[in-house]
């Protein structure tokens, strides 16, 4: 292999584009789950790193993740605990992400297309996510992988010393970093090794093998860990049918979806090399993109359209198999086998393995982004050019499909950014002001009810705002909740859910003075944060999508979540509010506009069909009712 000079120019670029990226994250505040993240990190000692990591209520679960443990203290250790200067330095590994993947597709035969390629992957929601918060580490993992990814094809072709040491660190980063980064790790080097079978299969099959062998005695710790009882979709759990298997592959191709697109399932189609005519089927499959709507958890999808999000992965999956078993290029064995190794860990290791969690987000397919768009921007040159030698009424189709990839991630990226300082400006000031209400001097044992499980309030945060938050304090998360309910709807109303340490808490008193018109005696606060659409919803339903097939099929969702995230943004009040404010609560408001643009560019005909605006307007607000009357009672 010859490799080509490095293109200094497009590194710039991708530089330049990164740090913009990783800036427009960097706010005065930031996610709830930093706070939490780094009370639990206090918690390991340094000599502790290679031991599993429990993550107290309300995660509940073990983690192995030596090398994030170690980014996350430095961080902590550096910055003196100051959040904003940790996403300063945590935003560097996006332009890392960016040139780690220019490098590793230049030299895995795509080096025509690693500049559009990088600066999309960098450009997506779920890699954004990874670099702003900084105790994520999805993308310095998937920047480990493309770095040896890189290191290993340059030992093929030169056998320089220091490049297999520089490959081996950069694996062992990959492996200590996080579980998918490891996993799709092993996943290149087999694919490596096979691919490259009739050029060298011993050595080759000897790396993957050596890195296999110190990976699984890295986690060791981790499989002896005390197992947690079984989540619903492992096969030790009662609960357990093979319908839930099902759901977790389809859950799989909803992250897949988020990263990639309908138009670059296409366009991976095409790098396949499917004739002419199947093309042209499957372009009306992406010209006839229905609206979509998401559930996001922390870069855990679920998209509404089920049907069409399956059956466009499912191309996607098929093509990236072909290319696997029938491509005459090394290149692309490696890199189609590390992607397929990938979905088959994550769709099967929560169903065999206890330490395993079943909530799969679109941020862990970070370490196979830099192939899936390589792969999609190759199909797109090879669309345009084949067009050129046909009929010109099929030119437009091309342009029009390989354009509405190269708009996806530049939508994707302004929604990101959009919606994140948007959601950090009002939260700056909204947790602010109630963190303020909470410190006046008389206020013991506050409840604080948060709604929305999604944009979350956590202890951790109100701590860091200087609330004594003492043990007869609470913090409850309903987990249900009416929409715009009538008198009617409230008869049998109660406050239902759970405490932040997920106990249980009795307020049916509370709940009946609520029902009676009458003011709380604790000190109660009501906090409510999410986006809330500007335009006509009158008709709702039309606007926040339809997620039943998902209801208590996928992991940690049922239809209350999605009322509490979604429906809650095209509709008027919910029953707290209502009760709260006939009661006659205290009311704070800080809102902040943003603009949404669809999931896919080509969405836009049948938005326009439906009567659904191309361009989505919206508000993001902090709200905070409160019943403040204990202040009252302890003075007298």
């Amino acid at each position: 292999m010859n490799p080509e000079p490095v293109d200094r120019r497009a590194q710039l670029l991708i530089g330049v584009v990164g740090l913009l990226l990783a800036a427009a994250g960097v706010t005065e505040y930031t996610d709830g789950i930093v706070r939490y993240v780094a009370g639990v990190v206090d918690g390991i000692s340094w000599l502790d790193l290679w031991k599993p990591a429990f993550d107290p209520p309300p995660m509940n679960t073990y983690t192995y993740r030596p090398l994030t443990v170690v980014s996350v203290k430095l961080g902590l250790l550096i910055t003196d605990r100051n959040t904003m200067a940790m996403a300063v330095l945590h935003g560097l590994t996006i332009p890392w992400l960016g040139l780690a993947a220019h490098r590793f597709l230049r030299v895995h035969g795509m080096a025509k297309v690693a500049l559009p390629a990088a600066l999309s992957t960098m450009a997506l929601p779920s890699m954004l996510f990874s670099g702003w918060i900084p105790v994520e580490s999805d993308i310095m993992g998937a920047a480990f992988l493309c770095e040896a990814g890189w290191a290993l094809q340059r030992w093929r072709a030169t056998g320089a010393r220091r490049t297999l040491i520089f490959f081996a660190v950069m694996a062992f980063g990959a492996a200590t970093t996080k579980e998918t980064s490891a996993a799709a790790g092993f996943g290149y080097l087999a694919a490596f090794a096979w691919a490259y079978r009739k050029e060298a299969f011993k050595r080759y099959a000897a790396v993957a093998f050596t890195y296999g062998v110190v990976l699984f005695i890295l986690i060791i710790p981790f499989l002896m860990a005390k197992a947690m009882k079984p989540h619903n979709f492992n096969v030790a759990s009662d609960e357990f049918t093979m319908a839930r298997a099902w759901y977790l592959i389809v859950h799989n191709l909803a992250q897949l979806f988020y990263i990639l697109s309908s138009a670059g399932a296409l366009l991976l189609a095409v790098r396949g090399r499917l004739r002419l005519p199947v093309l042209l089927l499957l372009a009306v499959v992406v010209l006839a993109a229905p609206p979509l709507r998401v559930y996001n958890h922390y870069e855990s999808v679920i998209i509404d359209q089920v049907d069409y999000v399956a059956l466009t992965m499912v191309i996607a999956l098929g093509a990236l198999t072909w290319i696997f078993l029938r491509s005459g290029s090394p290149e692309e064995v490696t890199c189609t086998g590390a992607v397929l190794f990938l979905f088959g860990v994550l769709a099967v290791a929560p169903v065999l393995a206890l330490q395993s969690r079943p909530d799969v987000s679109a941020r862990l397919y970070a370490p196979v982004a830099p192939i899936l768009h390589g792969l999609a921007w190759s199909g797109a040159a090879l669309l345009v050019a084949d067009a050129r030698e046909r009929p010109r009424w099929v030119r437009p189709i091309a342009w029009l499909v390989a354009g509405s990839f190269a708009l996806f991630p530049l939508g994707a990226a302004s929604n990101g950014v959009q919606l994140f300082r948007a959601r950090m400006a009002v939260e700056l000031v909204a947790k602010t002001a109630l963190a303020e209400r909470l410190k006046q001097p008389g206020i013991t044992c506050p409840f604080v009810i948060v709604v929305n499980r999604d944009h979350e309030l956590a202890v951790e945060e109100l701590q860091a705002l200087e609330v004594d938050w003492t043990q007869c304090s609470e913090l409850f998360v309903p987990n249900l909740v009416h929409l715009d309910p009538s008198d009617s709807d409230l008869e049998s109303w109660k406050i239902q859910g759970h405490t932040y340490s997920l106990t249980p808490s009795d307020n049916d008193g509370m709940a009946q003075k609520l029902l009676d018109g009458e003011a709380l005696e604790r000190c109660t606060y009501l906090y409510l944060q999410t986006p809330k659409a500007m335009m006509d919803t009158s008709d709702y339903q039309r606007f926040a999508g339809d997620f039943a097939w998902a209801f208590n099929n996928l992991p940690e969702f049922d239809e209350e979540v999605y009322r509490q995230q979604v429906e809650i943004q095209y509709r008027e009040h919910i029953a707290y509010q209502k009760l709260f404010g006939r009661a006659g609560a205290g009311e704070v408001l800080v809102e902040e506009p943003f603009t949404v643009f669809p999931l896919n560019p080509n969405e836009a005909l049948q938005r326009l069909f439906r009567g659904i605006p191309v361009i989505e307007t919206y508000s993001y607000e902090g709200r905070t009712l409160f019943f403040e009357n204990c202040l009252t009672i302890s003075n007298e």
